[in-house]
């Protein structure tokens, strides 16, 4: 949990950044521009209670920072995770905090 705050850090958007992204991405696909963020420890819990193993994929669609890909590939490491981002500047975002917390011990590569 601490590695993950240390890794992904306060989710700042700039406000330019969001309305580009407003105007470029998400109104011509009609999508919202909306962040919001689960819980780690409940997520982690329903995916356990889930059983998902080989033969099944955990995908996120909207996944902003990626934080609950990264919580599905340790809870669940023999399963395919995978993130799904329209906005490039959370998807940039997921990458970089990804690789800090690779560079921390707080994933495997094979995790992530």
């Amino acid at each position: 949990p601490t590695s993950m705050k240390v890794a992904y850090g306060p989710h700042l958007e700039p406000w330019d950044v969001r309305m580009a992204e407003l105007e470029e991405v998400f109104r011509p696909n009609r999508c919202a521009c909306t962040y919001g963020e689960l819980d780690h420890f409940g997520f982690a819990q329903l995916l356990q209670e889930a059983s998902l193993g080989p033969g099944h994929s955990f995908v996120d669609v909207g996944s902003g920072l990626g934080k609950l890909v990264v919580a599905a590939a340790c809870v669940t490491p023999e399963v395919p995770c995978y993130g799904l981002e329209i906005s490039p500047f959370r998807h940039k975002s997921a990458q970089e905090g990804l690789q800090r917390l690779q560079s921390m011990g707080g994933i495997t590569p094979r995790e992530a």
